[in-house]
Protein backbone atom coordinates (compact mmCIF):
# COMPACT_ATOMS: atom_id res chain seq x y z
CA UNK A 1 0.00 0.00 0.00
CA UNK A 2 1.22 3.37 -0.86
CA UNK A 3 1.67 5.73 1.75
CA UNK A 4 -0.42 8.61 1.67
CA UNK A 5 -2.43 7.23 -1.16
CA UNK A 6 -6.27 7.14 -0.68
CA UNK A 7 -6.41 3.67 -0.06
CA UNK A 8 -3.46 4.28 3.12
CA UNK A 9 -6.24 6.98 4.31
CA UNK A 10 -8.93 4.37 4.82
CA UNK A 11 -6.64 2.14 6.75
CA UNK A 12 -7.07 -0.35 3.45
CA UNK A 13 -4.55 -3.54 4.90
CA UNK A 14 -2.48 -4.49 2.29
CA UNK A 15 -0.93 -8.35 1.77
CA UNK A 16 2.11 -9.55 3.58
CA UNK A 17 3.31 -12.94 1.92
CA UNK A 18 4.52 -13.04 -1.55
CA UNK A 19 3.83 -16.46 -3.47
CA UNK A 20 4.96 -18.07 -6.80
CA UNK A 21 1.40 -18.99 -9.16
CA UNK A 22 2.40 -20.10 -12.30
CA UNK A 23 6.19 -18.71 -12.49
CA UNK A 24 4.50 -15.14 -11.64
CA UNK A 25 5.07 -13.53 -8.19
CA UNK A 26 1.83 -12.35 -6.35
CA UNK A 27 0.92 -10.56 -3.38
CA UNK A 28 -1.41 -12.55 -0.93
CA UNK A 29 -3.36 -11.30 2.04
CA UNK A 30 -4.66 -7.80 2.91
CA UNK A 31 -7.86 -6.17 1.83
CA UNK A 32 -9.98 -6.42 -0.89
CA UNK A 33 -11.78 -4.16 -2.69
CA UNK A 34 -15.46 -5.21 -3.71
CA UNK A 35 -16.97 -2.01 -4.10
CA UNK A 36 -16.15 2.44 -4.19
CA UNK A 37 -19.94 4.70 -3.91
CA UNK A 38 -21.74 1.51 -5.45
CA UNK A 39 -19.64 1.24 -8.01
CA UNK A 40 -18.36 -2.76 -8.03
CA UNK A 41 -15.05 -3.10 -8.50
CA UNK A 42 -15.37 -6.01 -10.51
CA UNK A 43 -13.51 -5.06 -13.77
CA UNK A 44 -11.08 -3.37 -15.12
CA UNK A 45 -13.46 -0.70 -16.70
CA UNK A 46 -14.92 -0.79 -13.21
CA UNK A 47 -11.55 0.36 -11.43
CA UNK A 48 -11.56 3.04 -14.03
CA UNK A 49 -15.02 4.02 -13.12
CA UNK A 50 -14.18 4.18 -9.80
CA UNK A 51 -10.74 6.73 -10.20
CA UNK A 52 -12.77 8.97 -12.23
CA UNK A 53 -15.47 9.21 -9.68
CA UNK A 54 -12.77 9.64 -6.92
CA UNK A 55 -10.90 12.14 -9.30
CA UNK A 56 -14.17 14.50 -9.17
CA UNK A 57 -15.09 14.71 -5.93
CA UNK A 58 -13.56 18.35 -3.56
CA UNK A 59 -10.86 17.99 -1.27
CA UNK A 60 -12.87 16.93 2.36
CA UNK A 61 -15.80 14.66 0.24
CA UNK A 62 -16.31 11.85 2.14
CA UNK A 63 -17.13 8.47 0.32
CA UNK A 64 -17.48 5.00 1.10
CA UNK A 65 -16.16 1.39 0.34
CA UNK A 66 -16.69 -2.08 0.74
CA UNK A 67 -14.10 -4.47 1.39
CA UNK A 68 -13.42 -7.80 2.24
CA UNK A 69 -11.10 -8.47 5.11
CA UNK A 70 -10.37 -11.63 6.55
CA UNK A 71 -13.67 -13.59 5.68
CA UNK A 72 -15.90 -10.21 6.68
CA UNK A 73 -17.25 -7.51 4.14
CA UNK A 74 -17.06 -4.12 5.61
CA UNK A 75 -17.80 -1.02 4.73
CA UNK A 76 -15.23 1.92 5.53
CA UNK A 77 -15.70 5.99 5.18
CA UNK A 78 -12.65 7.91 3.53
CA UNK A 79 -12.30 11.58 2.22
CA UNK A 80 -10.76 12.73 -0.56
CA UNK A 81 -7.24 14.38 0.47
CA UNK A 82 -5.59 17.53 -0.34
CA UNK A 83 -3.83 16.99 -3.90
CA UNK A 84 -0.16 16.43 -4.10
Amino acid sequence: MAKGSPGDRIGFRGGTKLATIDGRQIVLGGDILLQVEGISAGSVADLVKIRSLLAGLKAGTPFKATILRAGRVLEVTGRIGEPN
